[in-house]
C-alpha cells in the first residue's frame, strides 16, 4: 500500500515518459523476486519430496528384507520337515544343487514377483509425479513415456552353460548343461546303491542301471507295452529227463540166468538207492518152486545154509503155494500171510519201497504186507536177491514207488 501512494506522488511531480520508465523497472525487479522465491519453494519442496520419497524406499527395503528373512526361514522349516525323497539332486562338474519341489519353487518365485511388480509401479508413480513437478515449476510439459513391450520367450529357450530350473510359457524344465551332464540318485548314501544316467551331447542318455516304468513311448508313440503283448511267450522249458534206470539182469550165484528168466540164486546186476526214481522190482513166477525173493544190502549171500535170513525184506512161496513174509530181523523162518496164496503163475508180483520208506509186499495190484523197519535204517543200497528151494521168475522189471514200470522188461 505504501508503494502504492509513493508511486502516485511520483507521477504526480514527475512526467509520463519518466514515470513509465520508472515502474517499467519495479515491475521487471517485483517479477525477479517473485521468480526466484517461487523456484526457492519448488526447490525446497521438491527435495522434502525426494527426501520423503528415500525414507518410504528405504522402509519398503526393510519390510522386503524382513519378509525375505521370513521366507528364507519358512523354506528352511519346510526342507527340514520334508522326507529325503522329496528334494531332487543335480551333479554336473561335481557341483550339487538341492532343489525343493517346482510347486514350492513357483509359489515363492509368484510372491516375489508379485513384490517387485508393485514396488516398480510405484517407483515408476513417483518418478511420473517428480517429473510433472518439475516440468510445471519450468513450465513445459511433461514428457509421455511408454514401457517397451517384452520380447515373448521361445518354446525351447537356448540354456547359457551352468544349471538352472526354469518355468517359461508353461514347460517345466530342468537343464544340465555342457559336454557331460550327470543326473545321480541316491549318490552320497550310505548303503544304497547310487545309478547315474550321463548325457556326452550325442542325442542318448546313458545310464548305470535299469529303468522300470510302467510303460515307455517311442518317439513316434508306439508303446512299448502294447508290443511286448502281440510277442508269444516263450515256450515252457521241457522238465528234465529222468535218470535212466538201473542196469537190469542177475549175477547167478548157483543157476542160470537167460532170456529174461532167473532158475536157481542169485542177485541182480543193478540196485535201488534212496531217493532215486526206481524203488522196486516186478515179477511173476512158476508154481511149488519153495523159494525166497526179496531186497539185501548184502551181495553176493554168503556160502551158507539158510542164507534167506541175509535178505531183510523176503516174500516166500511155499511148495504148497502158500505166501510168507519174512525179515532178517525176524527169529525163524517166516510168517504166513493168510488168505494170500500162489494160484498162477500168470500173477504179477513186487516188493517196493512205498513213499514212507517202508517196504511193501503186492499181489496184481493190491499190497498184502507192509514191514514196520523203514528200508533206509541202514546205509548202502538194495539188490535184488533169490534163495533156497529152486526159484524159477521171470518178467523182470524195476518200479518206482506207487508201482508203475520204469524202463523195459529185463532181457
Amino acid at each position: 500500500m505504501v508503494s502504492v501512494l509513493v508511486l502516485l506522488l511520483y507521477l504526480a511531480c514527475c512526467s509520463s515518459e519518466t514515470v513509465l520508465a520508472t515502474i517499467q523497472k519495479q515491475m521487471a525487479k517485483l517479477e525477479e523476486q517473485m521468480q526466484r522465491k517461487l523456484e526457492e519453494q519448488m526447490q525446497r519442496k521438491l527435495e522434502e519430496q525426494m527426501q520423503r520419497k528415500d525414507e518410504r524406499m528405504a522402509k519398503l527395503e526393510e519390510q522386503m528384507q524382513k519378509k525375505d528373512d521370513t521366507i528364507a526361514v519358512l523354506s528352511a522349516a519346510l526342507r527340514a520337515k520334508q522326507p529325503d525323497h522329496k528334494q531332487l539332486h543335480l551333479t554336473a562338474g561335481g557341483e550339487v544343487m538341492d532343489l525343493v519341489s517346482f510347486a514350492d519353487f513357483q509359489a515363492t518365485t509368484s510372491a516375489l514377483a508379485t513384490r517387485i511388480h508393485a514396488c516398480e509401479t510405484k517407483n515408476a508413480d513417483q518418478d511420473i509425479e517428480i517429473v510433472k513437478m518439475m516440468s510445471g515449476a519450468s513450465g513445459s510439459a511433461p514428457p509421455t513415456s511408454v514401457a517397451p513391450p517384452r520380447p515373448a520367450p521361445s518354446a525351447h529357450p537356448t540354456s547359457p552353460r551352468g544349471r538352472r530350473l526354469q518355468n517359461s510359457d508353461g514347460v517345466n524344465e530342468i537343464s544340465i548343461t555342457g559336454p557331460n551332464a550327470v543326473v545321480s540318485w541316491n549318490s552320497r548314501t550310505p548303503g544304497l546303491l547310487p545309478i547315474n544316467c550321463t548325457g556326452v551331447g550325442d542325442g542318448q542318455l546313458t545310464c548305470s542301471g535299469v529303468l522300470q516304468a510302467v510303460d515307455f513311448i517311442t518317439a513316434n508313440g508306439v508303446s512299448l507295452a502294447s508290443l511286448s503283448r502281440l510277442i508269444p511267450p516263450p515256450p515252457p522249458s521241457s522238465p528234465p529227463s529222468a535218470p535212466p534206470p538201473p542196469p537190469d539182469g542177475f549175477v547167478s550165484t548157483g543157476g542160470t540166468w537167460s532170456g529174461g528168466r532167473l532158475r536157481g540164486h542169485g542177485y541182480s546186476t543193478g540196485s535201488i538207492g534212496q531217493g532215486e526214481t526206481v524203488q522196486g522190482v516186478q515179477f511173476k513166477t512158476e508154481l511149488r518152486t519153495d523159494s525166497f525173493i526179496g531186497l539185501t544190502y548184502s551181495v553176493p549171500l554168503s556160502p551158507r545154509y539158510r542164507r534167506y535170513e541175509e535178505i531183510e525184506y523176503a516174500i516166500y512161496f511155499h511148495l504148497g503155494n502158500d505166501v510168507y513174509h519174512a525179515t532178517s530181523a525176524t527169529t525163524g523162518c517166516c510168517t504166513l500171510l493168510a488168505g494170500q496164496a500162489l494160484t498162477a503163475n500168470t500173477q504179477v508180483w513186487q516188493i517196493r519201497i512205498n513213499s514212507d520208506s517202508n517196504v511193501e509186499l503186492v499181489k496184481d495190484g493190491t499190497v498184502i504186507w507192509t514191514f514196520g523197519l523203514p528200508a533206509w535204517s541202514s546205509s548202502g543200497r538194495l539188490h535184488i536177491a533169490t534163495d533156497w528151494g529152486s526159484p524159477n521168475a521171470y518178467d523182470w522189471q524195476w518200479t518206482n514207488a506207487s508201482g508203475a514200470t520204469v524202463g523195459t522188461a529185463w532181457a
